[in-house]
């Protein structure tokens, strides 16, 4: 699915854990707490296939000039491996971008940001507390047992 498809699709679940986030919830009895307890709820982490969490984080695809989820070298950088001269990517101007985006009053404008800057909105970010950097997670299935790792190492690195 599109992202103006999956925007309205998870509006209502960001909704609820809004509330669940400031005004949580209080259960009247538990087997530890007879008197009741009350909790919050958070969505920590995303774990996903790397095509869904690009989509639900608002990250560009990986065949995106900025590719990584991580940092911000551009595919044309892509063989410098020495890692600590990436440019971190960073919460605010993640948020920064990506309501610039959802702000913008055409599509020429997104689609200027997201070619710029590789980053559009998603509904995940109305969360307060919610970082598509630090929480986002590739489902190890995905990695291993359906063998996308092997198929990196083989195609990508040309080890076989």
């Amino acid at each position: 699915p599109s992202m103006d498809q999956i925007n309205p699709l998870i509006s209502p679940l960001v909704d609820d854990f809004i509330d669940l986030w400031h005004h949580g919830v209080h259960y009247t009895t538990t087997p530890c707490h007879p008197a009741g307890k009350s909790c919050k709820c958070a969505i920590i982490p995303l774990v996903c296939d790397i095509l869904a969490a690009r989509q639900m984080a608002g990250f560009a695809s990986h065949h995106h000039q900025f590719f990584c989820s991580f940092c911000h070298l551009k595919r044309s950088d892509i063989e410098n491996v020495n890692w600590w001269t990436w440019p971190a990517r960073t919460l605010d101007h993640h948020r920064h971008h990506a309501q610039k985006w959802r702000l913008a009053h055409s599509e020429d404008e997104r689609t200027k940001i997201y070619d710029g800057t590789g980053v559009r909105w998603s509904e995940l970010l109305r969360l307060p507390y919610w970082d598509p950097i630090r929480y986002t997670a590739l489902d190890p299935m995905h990695a291993l047992f359906l063998n996308a790792f092997g198929t990196h190492i083989e195609k990508i690195w040309g080890i076989s």
